[in-house]
């Protein structure tokens, strides 16, 4: 997770540990659906290539 902006662990946090939907994390952070899909899917990317390159995926 240190990997991540802070933008992008927020969004994450709130929508794959805290439980809550897109819609409603575009509610919690104040920006629009779009937004959250594009911190969301970058961050998981960003994640996915820091895995990797520790050889851990």
């Amino acid at each position: 997770m240190n990997a991540l902006t802070d933008l992008q662990r927020q969004a994450i946090v709130l929508a794959f540990y805290e439980g809550y939907t897109y819609p409603e994390v575009a509610d919690l952070l104040s920006v629009k659906l779009p937004t959250v899909k594009a911190r969301i899917r970058d961050g998981l990317l960003r994640l996915r290539d820091s895995l990797t390159t520790a050889g851990i995926a």
